[in-house]
């Protein structure tokens, strides 16, 4: 399965994510908290370099508005082009229009990313600890959307005995719909807790 699309495939209404979520997140944790400043930093700096990939299916998703707005812009050229500089402004500015979340959310992701750089890591340790803690605005936080995007890209920077089980947390809550799977899936949360239980004591 495709990693990048499995972890894209999240239903927050249902029963079996709103159980296997905080565990996914708190996996993360641990892990991000026990991985080197390196991978940290690493991680980050390849969520930037591959974040253009993402706009070919943003582009593609917004195909027919983009085709609206082209052939406004073709049947309206001679007039755009009377304007000058505004006319083409205008048409930059309704494209912009079209990306608004995206690039807002383009830009978020690039802030935080270089928040994780130029920390060494920092800033995603801190944000783990104040949700392992359970306290603060921090666990809330990093169950927002800017936050689980960056959860997704740097799952693959958190060391392997962590990434393994946040995988198989994840292929198990996917696969919940085949026999068997969701009796798996409740095994494991159920066992998880237990050994976190052990740790704290």
């Amino acid at each position: 399965m495709n990693i990048l699309a499995k972890r894209a495939v999240l239903n927050a209404d249902n029963q079996l994510f709103r159980k296997a979520h905080p565990v996914l997140l708190d996996i993360f944790c641990r892990g991000v908290l026990a991985a080197e400043s390196k991978r940290l930093i690493l991680g980050a700096f390849l969520s930037i370099a591959v974040s253009p990939v993402g706009w070919v299916i943003v582009i593609f998703k917004k195909a027919i508005h983009l085709a609206i707005l082209l052939a406004v812009w073709w049947f309206l050229r001679e007039e755009i082009a009377r304007y000058g500089s505004l006319g083409y402004m205008l048409v930059v500015l309704a494209a912009v229009a079209i990306f608004y979340k995206e690039i807002y959310y383009e830009l978020l992701d690039l802030f935080i990313n270089l928040l994780v750089i130029v920390t060494g890591g920092g800033f995603l340790r801190w944000m783990c600890a104040g949700y392992i803690s359970g306290t603060g605005f921090r666990q809330h936080y990093l169950t927002s959307g800017p936050m689980q995007r960056v959860v997704g890209s740097m799952v693959a920077a958190i060391p392997n005995q962590y990434r393994s089980r946040y995988d198989e947390l994840m292929n198990l809550y996917l696969d919940s719909n085949k026999p068997g799977n969701e009796e798996n899936l409740n095994r494991f949360l159920e066992e998880y807790s237990q050994h976190v239980e052990l740790g704290r004591h």
